[in-house]
């Protein structure tokens, strides 16, 4: 395999896209065999499926930290004025594609093929639903799951409150406080997850807040919530910020406080949640799943830094990397947005969970047992590495495409991307109406 001689310029970010590449790998492995495997071997008690369940459980975190890592440490790299910050523009950019991207993997052509009627009544619909709330017909085309709050949704909330901590430090003349802000907010999504939770035991909403904004803090369509997932990108942004003031993590130095900070962010909660255990019950019901959920939002953030030290220790020395592993890091968004149109069937209503679903069960039986959903994991990982490293001339060949159907030829922004999305969204549904109708 080929590999890659980075630039003395990136060579800092060296370790983070072999981190970006090792989580995004694990997602596609977990995801596929979640739905895959045969459900009477996903036992938990297994020790098998229970370290598998361990990882899976750490990998969200794990691709939020080091997102966030990457984001602050190119924002504050150059350290220009932000009205004039190239990084700062691109990263509402950037916001602004993972939410589009977010809701437009959310369309789904067979649940509005299912919600609309003739044309006659779908006008009539449009009529009087949208002139009293634009939001209740739409709702009642695409269904109440396209509001779901996952995971892209989670990283650009996470960025836009990074965005927002720098640019309040700016305009109060307060930079050198900004790894203090990033604690801060940090600290605050996380203590905020155990008051949500039991917050949500006894109530369906929070109030004055529409279904799709409630949804970013919890209920029945509520994936990666801002509390406390969010808080894994701020702290991420945190280490970011740190290594571009200068924090060199490839060192022993470096390595000795990263794993300090790791255990401290175990032990240090476990300590204070004993000691002060016996004083919270007198305020609230439940004080052991107040911090036991607060634990594992430390312990998870501590287990990301624990793979980012590996990543460190096994790549430090290195000159060269494969360059297939290196794209798989730099292309982490097209990956996850196909593994939604193959797994889970996004926009066309097709997937591998159609399959599963409307195909006999015990036809499909063998070939869902552990071993053979392992081999199968492994074809599936290995076409998105083939993806990955052949992305250049694949998105070349997109944007030519859609820049000649909407006339931009020359356009090279994200957006025009979105643009060109929507409008084959919007085209696609047109024939599939058509062709349903035959």
């Amino acid at each position: 395999m080929a590999e890659l001689k980075p630039k003395k310029s990136a060579d800092r970010l060296f370790f983070i896209d072999v981190t970006r590449s090792i989580s995004i790998l694990l997602m596609l492995e977990g995801h596929f065999i979640v739905m895959w495997l045969e459900q009477q071997f996903k036992d938990k008690d297994e020790w098998a499926y229970s370290i598998f369940a361990s990882i899976r459980g750490n990998t969200a975190p794990l691709f939020l930290t080091i997102t966030g890592v990457v984001f602050m440490y190119l924002l504050e790299r150059k350290g220009s004025d932000i009205y004039n910050s190239e990084r700062v523009k691109k990263g509402l950019i950037r916001v602004g594609t993972l939410l589009g991207w977010a809701y437009l993997v959310q369309i789904n052509y067979r649940t509005i093929a299912k919600n609309t009627g003739t044309w006659a009544e779908e006008w009539m619909a449009f009529t009087k639903e949208f002139h009293y709330n634009p939001f209740t017909y739409f709702t009642h085309l695409v269904g109440d799951r396209f509001y779901t709050f996952h995971i892209l949704h989670c990283i650009a909330i996470g960025l836009l409150l990074t965005l927002g901590i720098y640019v309040f430090a700016h305009f109060i003349k307060k930079m050198h406080y900004v790894p203090h802000f990033l604690v801060g907010a940090t600290l605050t999504c996380i203590f905020m997850k155990p008051v949500i939770l039991q917050y949500y035991d006894t109530h369906t909403q929070l109030p004055y807040l529409p279904d799709m904004f409630n949804n970013f803090f919890g209920g029945e369509h509520s994936v990666f919530g801002v509390f406390p997932f969010c808080a894994y990108v701020l702290g991420g942004a945190f280490i970011g910020s740190l290594i571009a003031r200068g924090f060199d993590a490839t060192t022993k130095h470096g390595l000795r406080n990263l794993l300090i900070a790791a255990i401290s962010l175990i032990v240090i909660p476990v300590l204070f949640s004993l000691s002060c255990d016996a004083v919270l019950s007198h305020f609230m019901d439940k004080p052991i799943r107040f911090f036991r959920l607060m634990d594992s939002s430390f312990m998870r953030f501590s287990l990301a830094l624990v793979l980012v030290m590996c990543v460190i220790l096994a790549t430090r020395n290195k000159t060269t990397i494969n360059k297939t592993l290196l794209a798989v890091g730099q292309n982490t968004l097209p990956i996850f947005i196909l593994h939604l149109l193959v797994l889970y069937g996004a926009v066309s209503g097709f997937g591998l969970d159609t399959i599963i679903t409307s195909v006999n069960t015990q036809d499909l039986e063998p070939y869902r047992q552990p071993w053979i959903t392992i081999a199968f994991a492994v074809v599936f990982i290995g076409i998105f590495v083939v993806f990955a490293s052949r992305i250049d001339a694949l998105t070349e060949f997109y944007r030519k495409f859609c820049n000649a159907l909407f006339l931009h030829p020359k356009s090279k922004s994200p957006l025009t991307s979105l643009k060109a999305m929507s409008g084959m969204l919007v085209l696609g549904f047109v024939v599939y109406q058509l062709i349903s109708r035959i």
